[in-house]
Parts: structure tokens; sequence; C-alpha cells
């Protein structure tokens, strides 16, 4: 989640520019920036390579931008929310984490019915999401003023189950392309948490699987061979760290790539999530 605090223009593409330069790999341009809050947040990507992100002139406005970066509204969600981490599921359908209510919310891409999943009022606020390839869900649920955070699953049945608390402030969460693993990152201390999925879908044997000496962290994603987490400093240390990939920010930020034996390197690239156990 970026704070709100910081001014955001908008959602940046980023393409490949040529370099001799290993560290230079993409560079990032404009995509699309009318109508954007500077509460901006949760870009996913459906299988026709659309956009959706939060924050399209309302808190509670989802935008749908297209590959030439139109953007229009997409659907509102219900008075009083206001979305954040956005994921499909193999069907399609679209769930948003609406952090202002405690809950979540699925919403048909056709007929843009929102229909709410679960409401936990034990949640801080339901941050960004990942979902397994049975369509169990997960959410990191920070608490900012405190630094602290918690980690949910919510079942294929619409329950919430408090998988982990006493946790930094999660931020970043991804689901292993096999399934097995949960990664999840603690924004302020800098850490990212690795769970073993058991059959059922909760969780168990959490450790540390890499730490960083500075930055702090916002959203993770795999790519076709890694782990990406957004990187930025930000000016304060308590600040939620603004994700760069969305426009104009104070902080200096980075992409990191991260392999299975957790040596980092400057990411090749970053793009709106898709979720390999989705689709």
């Amino acid at each position: 989640m970026i704070s709100r605090g910081f001014g955001v223009i908008g959602v940046l593409a980023l393409q490949w520019a040529l370099s001799t330069s290993a560290e230079t790999l993409w560079s990032a341009k404009p995509f699309s920036s009318e109508g954007f809050t500077r509460g901006i947040e949760g870009s996913a990507c459906d299988r026709n390579g659309v956009v959706f992100c939060v924050g399209f002139g309302d808190p509670r406005n989802i935008a749908r931008v297209t590959p030439d970066g139109r953007a229009e509204r997409f659907v509102a969600l219900p008075e009083g929310s206001a979305g954040n981490g956005i994921r499909f599921d193999r069907s399609g359908r679209m769930y948003v984490a609406d952090y202002t209510a405690h809950k979540i919310h699925r919403i048909d891409p056709a007929t843009r019915e929102v229909v709410q999943v679960v409401h936990e009022p034990r949640m801080n606020q339901p941050n960004d999401l990942a979902i397994a390839a049975d369509g169990t869900l997960y959410a990191s649920d920070p608490n900012w003023k405190d630094s602290t955070g918690q980690l949910w699953r919510i079942d294929t049945q619409g329950k919430a189950h408090r998988e982990a608390e006493g946790m930094g402030t999660t931020n970043g969460i991804e689901v292993s392309p096999d399934g097995k693993r949960l990664y999840v990152n603690e924004s302020i201390q800098r850490r990212i948490w690795v769970f073993d999925i058991r059959g059922d879908g909760s969780l168990e044997h959490r450790r540390v699987f890499k730490e960083f000496a500075d930055y702090g962290f916002d959203g993770v994603t795999w790519t076709a061979t890694c782990m990406s987490p957004a990187m930025a400093r930000a000016p304060l240390s308590n600040s939620p760290p603004t994700r760069r990939s969305f426009g104009r920010s104070t902080c200096s930020a980075q992409i990191r790539a991260i392999s299975a034996s957790a040596v980092p390197t400057v990411a090749p690239f970053m793009s709106p999530r898709r979720t390999p156990n989705a689709w």
C-alpha cells in the first residue's frame, strides 16, 4: 500500500530500453496519468493485457486501463469502501481488498457485480492479496501506526482464518508458482518471510527468507524465474513506501529480483501483477 501523503500522478508502464549496463535494462514512461487519485494502488493485469487499479477519481473506483493507456471507471465499490490489492482467479473473476471496510470483494468481469466475500472486523486494513490455484486467498494486514501486521487466509467458503499475528508491517504477498509456499514481506522491518502451504491451504514452518539493510518493501510478484519485490527508501522510517511504479515519488526506489537461493540483484523488469497460480 502507498502512503496517501505522497504525490502520485498515475500508472507507469515499463518498456525495453537498449543499454550496455546490466543494471539498466528497463526504463519507465507514463502509461496513463489522467483521473487518478493520490491513492492509486493494486495494479493487476487480466488475460488480455488490460490493467486494473484502484483510485480512479475516487477511492471507491477501480479503473480499467487498456494497453494503449486509455483509462475508464470499471466499477465502484460500495459506499465507505476503498480498494487496495487486486487479484484474478482462474475463471477471470476479480478480488479486491477493501482496507477501510475490512472486507474482500469479488467482481464479475462481465456483469461488474460486486459481491462481498468476507468481512472480518479483526483485520487492521487488508492490503495486498495472493491467490492459490484452488481459489484460496491470502491477505496481508498491516497496522502502519504500530509497525505491526497480521496474515489472513480466506478459504473457498469465504471464511477468514488468521494465520499469523505479531508480525511486522505485512505488505507484499505472493504464492510460489508451484503452489507450495507463501511469501510475505514487512515494509518497515525489511524482511521477507516464507511459509509452507499445507494441503488445506493453512500455513506452517514460518521462517525468514531474506533480510535487507536498506529501503523498505511494497508489493511483490513473480517473474518467470524469480520473485521481484518493489523497494523504496521512504523519507520517514514509519511511513509506508510509495510504489515508484505508480508515479512521482519523494522516495528513491528500485525493483529487485530474488532467486530461489535468495541472492538479490536489480530486477530486469517489473510488470503489472500476473498471478501464476490464477491463470
